[in-house]
């Protein structure tokens, strides 16, 4: 959707209905400028594929919470080279269901960068 906007800054998409959404590949891949992104709201549940989402967002300052507890969901690279600027978080929350597989992807990210995992959160 955002793939290689090189020079978007922020982004508020928390208005967005993703309740049907499989596929987050390459969502916002190669935002190399983007600092901001609003993803309050942003429903996971039924996200099957996250390959590369947030790759090359080095700047990036965000947190999302995964609430998809299938065993079958692609994260690939889905951290790689995200939030690796000293001023960059990028904070992952997850549900009890859902908390290994964050682990699993939070294993995707560089070394260095600012990926972390954080609270459980009760659906």
């Amino acid at each position: 959707m955002f793939y290689w906007c090189g020079s978007l800054t922020s982004i508020d998409v928390s208005n967005f209905d993703t309740s049907q959404v499989t596929n987050m590949i390459n969502m916002f891949n190669g935002c190399n400028s983007l600092t901001s992104l609003n993803l309050n709201g942003f429903n996971t549940s039924q996200v099957e594929n996250m390959y590369q989402m947030f790759q090359a967002c080095k700047k990036l300052t965000t947190s999302i919470t995964i609430k998809n507890n299938s065993n079958n969901v692609v994260y690939s690279n889905m951290f790689y080279n995200a939030a690796t600027e000293s001023n960059s978080q990028i904070i992952v929350n997850y549900t009890k269901e859902t908390s290994e597989l964050v682990d699993n992807m939070l294993n995707t990210k560089t070394t260095g960068s600012h990926v972390i995992k954080g609270e459980e959160i009760s659906i």
